[in-house]
């Protein structure tokens, strides 16, 4: 029987739209309280706040739109599902159409332990920064964000993995969520143009993420088109 030496016509799209839509993550990491007292002094001067943070590396363009919001920012908070048993918590923020989905792959180290104390609080803190600046912006999110939070920790629980299936599971949750209609936009907001996807996780876990989401965006499979795909020009270290 012979076979085929390339990728079917179906194949070729689904790897050319799984793999074109890596060019919306961007650096982003999920920090324990240790973490955060450790790099305010120097990068987030004006930060009170302590406890677990994510944090992204964003253009100044981002944050500069960030900062001009005078009021809150148009939120959803959502548990989205990788496979049976790996939960990723989705914080989903819009300003016009612009979009920025803060990713936590449950199953990692720490997570349960930031859901918890989010709860808990009523909060979530955002620490973001520019590649270009010694500083950063920092932002609040909560006000009844969680809804019901026994449910909400119920459903976030994740499966034990090994370390593999770990990384493994993240940079296809992290695929899963670049794709344009994968959530469901902040209440009163439409569809963006531009989508941004931090996936936070911890340390070294972190670095492979984005380095696997750069060569993958560098690498369309043989035959495959990368029309229409958006490049947007935001610094990545």
């Amino acid at each position: 029987m012979r076979q085929g030496t390339g990728h079917s016509a179906a194949h070729l799209q689904f790897l050319n739209e799984l793999y074109g839509n890596c060019h919306r993550a961007r650096p982003a990491a999920l920090l324990s309280p240790e973490d955060v007292a450790a790099t305010a002094a120097e990068q987030y001067p004006s930060l009170r706040a302590r406890g677990w943070a994510l944090q992204a590396v964003l253009s100044d363009e981002d944050i500069e739109l960030m900062a001009s919001q005078s009021g809150p920012q148009p939120m959803r908070f959502m548990v989205i599902e990788l496979d049976r048993g790996l939960p990723m918590c989705v914080l989903v923020t819009q300003i016009g159409d612009v979009q920025w989905r803060w990713v936590v792959p449950m199953w990692e180290l720490g997570a349960m332990d930031w859901l918890r104390e989010a709860i808990e609080q009523d909060r979530l803190l955002m620490l973001v920064e520019s590649p270009m600046s010694t500083t950063g912006l920092t932002f609040l999110a909560g006000g009844g964000l969680f809804g019901r939070p026994k449910d909400l920790m119920k459903s976030a629980t994740p499966k034990a993995v090994s370390a593999e299936e770990a990384v493994f599971g993240m940079v296809l949750g992290g695929m899963k969520l670049m794709a344009p209609h994968a959530v469901i936009p902040p209440a009163s907001q439409g569809q963006p143009t531009h989508i941004r996807v931090m996936v936070a996780a911890r340390g070294v876990n972190a670095v492979l993420l984005m380095e696997t989401y750069q060569r993958a965006m560098h690498t369309l499979p043989t035959g495959a088109s990368s029309a229409g795909t958006e490049v947007i020009h935001s610094p990545l270290p």
